[in-house]
């Protein structure tokens, strides 16, 4: 197939194979990546560029603000520390998975669970 010069063509096989679509009553991105991945839960990408791909589909209770490097809200809207080692933060209310089920704490406690467990943690905790 000869793509050189040939707008459309190359328009319509990056359409077919990127982008966002609604299908059987689902909404689909598509992103093509150079490897399978072999999952993108939070916390258990290897490489940068599946932690890029991670932080722009999940949230997180805090977030670094890249423009001036201040830690701001997320899913907490609020939080405290207790002690060094004992911290307590707010969830925002209506905060909802992507198949509709509202965030509980129960969520927040099992995704911090399943991280510590994860080689990269492990020191810190």
């Amino acid at each position: 197939m000869q793509l050189v010069g040939d707008k459309a063509t190359v328009r319509q096989m990056l359409v077919s194979h990127l982008g966002r679509s609604f299908r059987q009553g689902r909404h689909i991105l598509r992103v093509l990546y150079y490897r399978p991945l072999r999952n993108l839960l939070p916390g258990s990408a290897l490489r940068r560029s599946e932690t890029h791909i991670a932080r722009q589909i999940f949230s997180s209770l805090t977030r670094i603000n890249e423009e001036n490097g201040e830690l701001e809200a997320d899913i907490a809207h609020h939080w405290q520390q207790i002690s060094p080692l004992h911290w307590r933060f707010f969830l925002r209310p209506g905060v909802h998975f992507h198949h509709g089920r509202e965030l509980e704490m129960d969520d927040v406690i099992a995704s911090l669970k399943r991280i510590n467990t994860l080689p990269l943690y492990i020191a810190y905790c």
